[in-house]
């Protein structure tokens, strides 16, 4: 499963990395003594999966250059099964394959709900504007609309406002409308009968963590208990697991500053 600290990558650089090299060794997995017929798979995995995404991008380049071949396509009929699907999944960007994931997530029957939550909860604006032209590019679709088809009610409402990759970024704060929409936030759940989730979607969906940080402290102050306490609380389903995970990258967020 895909986690919020997925936007920063899983897989740390390799150290001394050598695009050359690198490129060097896959070729002769694939041609072993220069000629076709067998292949060296444990070469080929120790390379692809112990390298960044950026160093493949970079790998791929060079082998072009080199061989004149795309790397992917020269390894695809070297592998079978499980290997081949990871090892050419790995060999995407990130971009476009989280939107294969999501293309998966929602093709056919029903929805992995999950999926969509992981990816478009935890993405930066530039990500999710990334994600979108691959989604385009390679599925010839439009990433809003298919999440809008594919969702309902406010769950729908978060999940579009996201793709349209529009939140705050910004570093500073206003004071002020933390304590005012902590109240908000306060008198949508905790403070009334039944939850007003249109209101935890419009501040909770849009602005940005520096300013989450302030009004989720305020609404500690107010509400006695954690936004994430009052989210569990107040909201159910998907929009309540979709609010948490916005809430553990905040929670990374101040953990990082």
């Amino acid at each position: 499963q895909l986690h919020a600290m997925a936007a920063h990558g899983t897989v740390t650089p390799a150290p001394n990395f050598n695009a050359e090299a690198d490129a060097v060794a896959l070729y002769n997995a694939m041609h072993p003594n220069g000629v076709h017929g067998g292949t060296d798979e444990r070469t080929i995995a120790s390379i692809i999966g112990h390298r960044s995404n950026a160093q493949l991008q970079e790998l791929k380049a060079k082998y072009t250059s080199m061989y004149d071949k795309y790397l992917p396509e020269d390894l695809r009929p070297h592998l079978i099964g499980a290997l081949q699907s990871l090892v050419l999944a790995l060999m995407d960007t990130k971009a476009v394959y989280e939107a294969s994931c999501l293309r998966k997530a929602m093709k056919g029957l029903g929805t992995n709900e999950d999926v969509l939550i992981e990816i478009l909860c935890t993405r930066t604006n530039q990500e999710i504007r990334e994600i979108s032209e691959a989604f385009k590019t390679t599925f010839g679709r439009d990433l809003e609309k298919d999440v809008a088809s594919e969702t309902s009610g406010h769950f729908k409402k978060l999940l579009v406002t996201l793709c349209k990759g529009s939140r705050d970024e910004g570093c500073g704060l206003d004071q002020e409308r933390a304590v005012r929409e902590a109240k908000e936030l306060y008198d949508a759940g905790e403070g009334r009968l039944g939850t007003d989730e249109a209101k935890f979607t419009e501040i909770i969906g849009t602005r940005s963590f520096a300013q989450l940080r302030a009004t989720f402290e305020e609404y500690n102050k107010i509400a006695n208990r954690g936004i994430i306490s009052s989210i569990e609380r107040e909201i159910s389903g998907d929009l309540k697991q979709a609010f948490k995970t916005i809430g553990e990258v905040w929670a990374w967020y101040i953990m990082s500053i």
